[in-house]
């Protein structure tokens, strides 16, 4: 009688648990979204930003055992995280516990390692069910990205040199001399460009004269600020 009994909850387990993989198997990644973003699309090396991790299940059935594996660069650090890294590609896990109509969000730190432009490459969804006997996987492109900015500059005072190839102080040497201060004229070495001959003075002296320049520092400091907020070839408009 309890022989009878055993096999009884024995037959009843077994078809519970092959009902319970065939559900989980054609369901357990059904209705369920994920979604991942940056905080911000623009941040300065060295910067610490957020990326955010949304996961939804919208179906009655619980998702007991759900992992992702996000791809990005190795540029970017992820701050308390056991990532894997394969040459230039950096592979971040996560794993969430799901209720029925559920939703998990997730958000980490990250450091940028360097400048340039880095993306959110693509995700590995992976669900298994309550025993960890069934796997089933799917795999997401994301287009989502961020600029890194190169870090700022800060210019100490004696850093900014005066001296320019024109100015307007005349001054005792410099490297090259300033093509709009004329100085008088000197004798044609052979160097010179036709352009640089002084007329005037050849013929008046009966030989070949060069215009001759001084040399100039220039008391300003000329400070360029580039406004462009989209790279070379990217087709979205420029905001200045």
């Amino acid at each position: 009688m309890y022989s009878m009994e055993i096999i009884a909850i024995l037959l009843i387990a077994g078809a519970a648990i092959i009902i319970e993989r065939v559900i989980f198997a054609r369901y357990v990644l059904r209705d369920l979204t994920y979604t991942v973003h940056f905080s911000t699309s623009e941040a300065m090396e060295g910067d610490t930003v957020e990326i955010v991790e949304e996961i939804v299940n919208n179906k009655r059935l619980p998702v007991p055992w759900v992992k992702t594996e996000l791809s990005t660069s190795r540029w970017l650090e992820f701050a308390g995280t056991q990532a894997a890294r394969a040459s230039d590609t950096r592979f971040v896990p996560s794993v969430f516990s799901l209720r029925p109509k559920q939703k998990c969000t997730r958000t980490r730190q990250v450091v940028a390692l360097k400048r340039g432009n880095f993306k959110l490459e693509s995700v590995s969804i992976v669900g298994s069910d309550l025993l960890g006997l069934v796997s089933v996987s799917r795999a997401l492109n994301i287009d989502e990205s961020i600029r890194i900015l190169p870090s700022p500059y800060e210019i100490g005072e004696g850093e900014l040199s005066q001296e320019e190839l024109y100015g307007e102080i005349t001054a005792r040497r410099f490297i090259c001399d300033d093509p709009f201060l004329i100085s008088g004229a000197r004798e044609y070495t052979g160097r010179e460009p036709m352009n640089r001959i002084h007329w005037n003075s050849t013929a008046r002296c009966a030989q070949l004269m060069v215009f001759n320049n001084d040399y100039a520092t220039l008391n300003r400091a000329a400070v360029i600020i580039n406004m462009q907020k989209s790279p070379i070839g990217d087709p979205r408009p420029i905001i200045v």
